[in-house]
């Protein structure tokens, strides 16, 4: 189970840094954070359970480093979602100094012949209890090692904690923040950090009892202490699977942002939802939709959320927002309808006797002549053929 979850866990969060990387820095924290938890949650199902003495060899000790920053890639999460903000300031480079000098104490054991640490894979095998004996930090013993991380999340899940309550009110108060997002997203938060800090209380009880006795005897007792954290841990993955608005964050209205600057009409949209009157976000979501519907990015076959958030200046989760919770709708449906009636407006113009449908396609944004003609049937129940013969069918008159 240990594996299968982290095996989940590990894919889930590179589709979340995939569809973050470009525009939504808070969201790649997160991803990070899942990554390493990952790593981690591996590495252990290895020692503990597998015989490959290969597989120890490339997980066990390398990866140390990397744990001592899951203190710090919580924290900025849940500060980029209280404060809006994914920017890293100089001071910020503090918190990556107890990594940097645990992978400077890792150099001697990572330069050792791979022979060598096969050896030492095999003797955890053998014995799991030398994981005490087996000094491969050149700044302390694996005892120091094993306690410290789980110590330095435990206080990095406090300080995080410590925001959220310290931000909470005045974040309630703010009018330039969505309520209904807010009372979401700090949901979420309240759940992350509650699992972290009772997972991490629960593996610092596994550290303390396998190094007060034997590693052997600490961890045959924690087996049922390691199924509920193993669910625990798998919850929070689910989360991002049923709730993906929680990679909004809590999205804060920019003052004194310059419009998009629209020479045309105004454009009447019929909201799919009633926004109510205290919808911060209501008048950026008209300018995208006058954005898109103006410059019609979306003839690009690359269009994307991230193209949106350049183009206007608006960070890439605000847009999200704007388009999932005020305009109803996702992202993808919404390209897809824009670039079929973009489609239809050309059949119906001089370009469908200068250009094949093939080529109408093309040009209004589909990569292929397969995903034109299976998208457009599936939002007008016919192909772009059939449209055609089926508007001169009622008498409708096609510019020549």
């Amino acid at each position: 189970m240990l594996l299968t979850v982290s095996l989940f866990t590990l894919f889930l969060s590179f589709v979340v840094l995939k569809n973050n990387w470009s525009g939504n820095k808070t969201a790649v924290y997160l991803s990070f954070f899942l990554q390493i938890t990952a790593i981690y949650g591996i590495t252990h199902y290895l020692i503990l359970y597998s015989q490959s003495a290969f597989w120890i060899a490339i997980f066990y000790n390398h990866f140390t480093a990397l744990m001592l920053l899951l203190g710090p890639l919580l924290y900025f999460y849940v500060r980029g979602v209280i404060k809006d903000t994914s920017s890293l300031t100089k001071k910020d480079l503090l918190h990556f100094i107890p990594a940097l000098i645990h992978g400077i104490g890792l150099i001697p054991y990572v330069i050792l012949p791979f022979e060598e640490k096969i050896k030492i894979a095999n003797s955890i095998i053998l014995n799991i209890d030398v994981l005490t004996q087996i000094n491969v930090n050149y700044w302390y013993s694996a005892s120091t090692s094993f306690l410290t991380r789980p110590i330095h999340l435990l206080i990095y899940a406090v300080v995080s904690c410590y925001l959220v309550w310290t931000n909470y009110k005045v974040k309630t108060e703010d009018k330039d923040i969505p309520k209904k997002q807010l009372a979401f997203s700090y949901r979420w938060i309240v759940i992350l950090l509650t699992t972290v800090i009772l997972l991490t209380l629960g593996f610092l009880y596994i550290t303390v009892s396998s190094l007060s006795s034997k590693p052997s005897i600490g961890l045959e007792k924690s087996y049922p202490l390691y199924l509920v954290m193993g669910l625990a841990f798998c919850s929070i993955s689910f989360f991002l699977l049923l709730f993906p608005t929680i990679l909004y964050g809590i999205p804060r209205r920019l003052k004194n942002r310059k419009p998009f600057e629209n020479n045309e009409n105004h454009i009447n949209y019929k909201w799919e939802k009633d926004t109510g009157p205290n919808e911060p976000f209501a008048e950026i979501a008209q300018q995208i939709l006058e954005y898109i519907k103006t410059e019609k990015p979306f003839v690009d076959p690359s269009f994307s959320i991230s193209d949106i958030s350049f183009a206007l200046k608006i960070p890439q989760n605000h847009v999200s927002y704007c388009i999932h919770e005020i305009l109803n709708t996702r992202f993808p449906k919404l390209k897809s309808e824009l670039r079929v009636q973009y489609a239809i407006d050309l059949l119906e113009s001089n370009s469908k006797e200068v250009l094949t449908i093939e080529a109408i396609g093309e040009k209004s944004g589909f990569k292929t002549r397969s995903n034109f003609y299976t998208t457009f049937k599936d939002l007008t129940g016919v192909t772009p053929s059939e449209y055609i013969e089926n508007q001169k069918k009622k008498g409708v008159h096609f510019a020549q």
